[in-house]
């Protein structure tokens, strides 16, 4: 259970370690743009490369890992990123 915790912490501190966007988002929109067109749909959203890149980064990555199954978390990762950077930018 620790490790869960831990976990979520070091992803809220990530989060605010990226830039602030201009304008507020919504965190629902984020994460079905995130669910339904992954990491470009974040990226062309958020209008940075950072919430393109860092999506896509672990999209590859646990393709990579779990070949064939690896981007189906991916995807859901993307959609989980948009909603909680959305969130963090509140």
């Amino acid at each position: 259970m620790a490790s869960g915790h831990h976990f979520i912490h070091m992803v809220h501190v990530a989060l605010k370690a990226l830039p602030k966007h201009n304008t507020p988002k919504s965190p629902t929109v984020a994460m079905m743009i995130g669910f339904l067109f992954g990491p470009i749909g974040l990226g062309i959203y958020f209008k940075t490369f950072w919430d393109f890149l860092i999506p896509l980064f672990l999209l590859i990555v646990l393709g990579t890992i779990i070949p064939g199954l690896g981007l189906i978390p991916g995807w859901i990762f993307s959609a989980v990123f948009g909603y909680f950077r959305a969130e963090s930018n509140h």
